[in-house]
């Protein structure tokens, strides 16, 4: 044992130990003190923490969820986005369903001349056919439903191509409606069938057809344009009728349609 105290900076230097090496020996019985331990997170911080992490889990959640609501939102705009509305005129749509159409087997019985002589008491037609193509102006209403009661069809002539003096319609026309006379046929003369006021009348025609019960209308007339009175066309054919000046100029174009029909007009013949 050592009898007398020696301090620990004498012990250090005579061992030639730096004095700032700590020791394990105690000292005085007092230990070199150790570090101090990290202290555990408190209860309140564990709380923020967790609220925190919630909050940012729920705002990722709503910002995807608003994303994709809104994109779907504008994809179902784009495909409902309807173009802009025309301001022209739509045209009128044909009437494509006819009440009736003649097949290639059905007879046929013109009568032009006089109206069909039936007795209210005959039941069927001599010769017996199934079409009757008779004059628009000159049959009674009373003489097509006679015919309809025996199974017949009716087919209403007028010329859509020509004036005819005597026609109760006749006074329509204009003059310059007016062609070249038609050739054995005294009082009828060509039309210009580019004349909306000559389309205005055949289409009065049409609709007296449809009024008068005929199932079709069998315009005539309405190849003047291969008509051989002179003068002849530039470029055949032509869609102008010829007019009584010999020097006038004739239209080169191509023929004109046949006078246009009202949707619910009856059937033309093939």
């Amino acid at each position: 044992m050592i009898a007398n105290s020696v301090s620990v900076e004498e012990v250090l230097e005579s061992r030639h130990i730096p004095s700032s090496v700590p020791s394990n020996r105690s000292h005085k019985g007092t230990m070199y003190a150790k570090p101090k331990a990290r202290q555990p997170w408190s209860l309140r911080r564990k709380i923020l923490l967790v609220v925190g992490i919630v909050l940012l889990i729920l705002a990722l959640s709503l910002g995807l969820g608003l994303g994709l609501t809104l994109g779907r939102d504008n994809d179902d705009d784009n495909d409902n986005t309807s173009p802009p509305a025309s301001t022209l005129t739509p045209l009128p749509t044909p009437n494509t369903t006819l009440p009736w159409t003649p097949s290639v087997s059905d007879t046929w019985q013109i009568v032009l001349s006089h109206p069909p002589d039936i007795p209210s008491s005959d039941t069927s037609t001599t010769p017996n056919v199934s079409i009757f193509d008779i004059d628009l102006f000159d049959t009674p209403t009373e003489t097509i439903r006679q015919l309809h009661s025996m199974g017949k069809k009716v087919i209403c002539y007028f010329s859509a191509g020509s004036y005819e003096d005597w026609r109760p319609d006749a006074s329509e026309f204009k003059k310059e409606d007016l062609g070249r006379d038609l050739d054995g046929w005294p009082g009828e003369k060509w039309l210009d069938l580019d004349s909306e006021n000559v389309r205005r009348v055949m289409k009065g025609r049409v609709e007296l057809a449809k009024e008068k019960g005929c199932d079709g209308v069998d315009p005539d007339n309405v190849d003047g344009y291969v008509s051989k009175h002179p003068p002849p066309c530039q470029s055949p054919p032509c869609s102008r009728m010829y007019t009584n000046n010999p020097t006038s100029k004739t239209t080169t174009a191509s023929p004109s349609p046949p006078p246009p029909q009202s949707p619910s007009s009856p059937t033309s013949p093939p």
